[in-house]
């Protein structure tokens, strides 16, 4: 058991590092490059990073459809199958983006050529980088599969030089031009040169990764089967998730639009964290789920404790140096602009990783359609919220309605993961009175222009780590015990 948590602890630590080094290194790029651009250009070149952040897991449930058949071959021996599952993943993939970017093509030399939108975001340049869509989508293919050899260690060296290079290149040609329209293609061919490395280091173990049989027919079925409901789940979720962005840049000024998508995005960013952990433990909870163990509901239950108490400490801790941290960050005026949205952000991640946990839980069950069916809804709520929180023209606004659509998510993840137990029912309404109301006091709280008391430390603090301890005494009956027996 020792070492299967150390292990794991090891696998999410390296994940986290695979992702968390580049947006350090975002740090240093977005002043200068804020310095050298016009308000315009600025604003298309943070969208540019939301888009890349975008494209990098748009395969539409492809890459958990790889992890999940190539881990579950490469454990019976079976390579060649697991090889088979790839090609296929790909081959569907190839065929989705292809028709996208060839959409994107026409429209940007056709329609686009030349068009701003509102602030004079260059719409042309943020179109561009979906030619690359299908050099995204085969990235994100081949890292699954390469997590699904629990290659973490030489994945995350890779990804590193990844974003080192797409945080600096783009300081490189800054020297040259400042013609925005160039930093797309720039940003695409790094990743092209990512996916280059990713089949490089495949074909040290997977001899024949080069040359897939027919036999793909079948396992390109049995991938759809899998990912169908992924993929409407993952289209609704990328329309949900990058909303409140097109809706403040479609109605506010290029100052509001770089006050909210620059710490919203990077803020985004400690996701890694949430998602290191989903991936890990996703083949554990497969491997459960096979044996219809009872503990993987109790794990999850004590797992969202201990995330909600652990992240609600951080988002507490961030709070306090906020506005100093922005303030010499990117200057006076745009900490005044961002100090709010960036506590709201940082509080976002406590729904969502409880929401995370609960959506890997269901996935390695196979119960795809249901969380499908949610996020038609949650779609539907969101937008309506959004169009009338827009017509206000208060960002305050658009960012209550952001973070009422999280608590909405955690709430029906949790619902639907325990809605076949009466008592566990039960433990779920007393779940969302204590995670939402706490939310919904902190909210309240950062609005009044509280968030970096000694008080608010305190409070809040105390009941972080309260939630954590309750959460870790029920952790005997986690994924991590269950699956060390």
């Amino acid at each position: 058991m020792r070492r299967l948590i150390a292990s794991t602890a090891v696998n999410v630590i390296l994940q986290i590092a695979g992702a968390v080094v580049p947006a350090l290194f975002m740090i240093i790029t977005f002043p200068v490059m804020r310095a050298g651009l016009s308000a315009g250009s600025f604003a298309t070149f943070a969208f540019l990073f939301t888009a890349i952040s975008l494209m990098s897991v748009l395969d539409v449930g492809l890459g958990r459809s790889v992890t999940y058949f190539a881990a579950r071959h490469l454990q019976q021996g079976q390579r060649q199958e697991a090889i088979r599952s790839l090609w296929a993943a790909i081959l569907i993939g190839l065929m989705m983006s292809a028709a996208v970017g060839a959409i994107a093509f026409i429209a940007d030399e056709v329609f686009l050529a030349g068009r701003t939108a509102n602030a004079g975001i260059n719409v042309q340049t943020i179109v561009r980088l979906l030619w690359f869509l299908p050099i995204f989508i085969c990235g994100s293919l081949l890292r699954g599969f390469l997590e699904a050899e629990q290659r973490f260690l030489a994945v995350n060296g890779i990804q590193l030089i990844y974003g080192a290079a797409i945080a600096f290149a783009p300081l490189l040609a800054l020297h040259f031009t400042t013609n925005i329209g160039v930093y797309s293609i720039i940003l695409g061919l790094i990743r092209s040169m990512l996916v280059i490395a990713y089949l490089l280091l495949i074909r040290k173990t997977q001899q024949g990764m080069m040359f897939p049989d027919r036999s793909i027919k079948f396992e390109v079925g049995e991938v759809l089967r899998y990912a169908r409901w992924l993929f409407v789940s993952n289209l609704i979720g990328v329309a949900i998730i990058y909303a409140d962005r097109i809706s403040v840049a479609a109605n506010f000024s290029s100052e509001t639009i770089a006050a909210y998508v620059v710490p919203m995005d990077l803020v985004m960013r400690g996701q890694v964290l949430i998602g290191a952990l989903s991936t890990v433990l996703f083949p554990m909870f497969v491997r459960m789920a096979d044996r219809k163990s009872s503990n993987i509901v109790a794990g999850a239950i004590s797992g969202q404790y201990v995330i909600f108490g652990a992240l609600l400490l951080l988002a507490t801790l961030v709070s306090t140096l906020t506005p100093i941290a922005l303030e010499r960050w990117m200057g006076r005026a745009f900490s005044i602009d961002a100090t709010l949205v960036t506590r709201i952000a940082v509080l976002g991640l406590v729904p969502v990783g409880c929401a995370s946990l609960a959506m890997t839980v269901l996935h390695a069950q196979g119960r795809t359609a249901q969380p499908a069916a949610l996020h038609m809804i949650e779609f539907t709520l969101y937008s309506a919220a959004l169009w009338w929180t827009a017509r206000t023209g208060d960002v305050r606004f658009i960012i209550a309605s952001w973070l009422g659509r999280l608590c909405f998510d955690m709430a029906g993840t949790q619902y639907l993961l325990l809605r076949r137990n009466v008592r566990a029912l039960k433990i779920w309404t007393l779940q969302q009175v204590l995670f939402v109301g706490t939310l919904g006091i902190y909210f309240l709280l950062v609005l009044e222009g509280y968030g970096s008391s000694i008080v608010w430390v305190g409070a809040f603090g105390a009941v972080g780590i309260a939630m954590v301890v309750g959460g870790l005494r029920l952790m005997p009956r986690s994924p991590l015990t269950s699956a060390s027996a």
